[in-house]
């Protein structure tokens, strides 16, 4: 449904760093620099300050606390051509930013006229929702295009799936308290 969510899918994005999904665990490989929560992406593991952004070639503002980070949800997915990905090492050509690789992300050309998509998803307890709008115009000498994207995720609490988060182990033949609680069981 976003950027995001579409680099997730690419065998060589072993993580984001901190984001929404991970929020609270700085025991994670880059979560300790990337307090923002942002969705950098991380190649071959070597943490997500040493992947290089480019758009359409150029490289982007960088953010974060270093300011060493690209969060590739700042490009909205409707306005995507593609996204070249070079998972080997570039620091020979970019520097010691693209230790373990590059990502180019590819714009669609300006068009005359407006796409609008939208998605809902929803299951018990939880719902969730993206909507974007594209606008372009073109003329002889160049053109414009103006994206926006908004995806609003429900967060979805331990107690709306009781089945799945739960200490009681006797219907499978463990204990019926966890040792491990906090607070303790008494």
């Amino acid at each position: 449904s976003s950027t995001a969510d579409l680099l997730r899918k690419v065998p060589q994005v072993l993580s984001f760093g901190g984001n929404e999904g991970r929020a609270g665990g700085a025991g994670f490989q880059g979560d300790v620099v990337n307090v923002s929560y942002a969705n950098s992406p991380n190649l071959r593991g070597l943490g997500t300050a040493a992947t290089l952004s480019l758009v359409n070639g150029h490289r982007t503002p960088a953010v974060g606390p270093n300011s060493d980070i690209f969060e590739p949800d700042t490009v909205p997915s409707i306005a995507l051509s593609q996204i070249q990905i070079v998972a080997d090492g570039a620091s020979a050509i970019y520097g010691s930013d693209a230790v373990t690789g590059v990502m180019n992300y590819i714009m669609r050309e300006p068009f005359d006229g407006a796409q609008v998509s939208g998605r809902v998803g929803f299951a018990d307890d939880r719902m969730d929702w993206k909507a974007a709008v594209m606008l372009g115009k073109t003329w002889d000498t160049g053109g414009i295009m103006v994206a926006y994207e908004h995806i609003d995720r429900e967060a979805l609490s331990a107690s709306d799936r009781p089945k799945l988060y739960n200490d009681d182990f006797s219907e499978y033949g463990g204990d019926g308290l966890s040792l491990a609680t906090a607070p303790g069981n008494i």
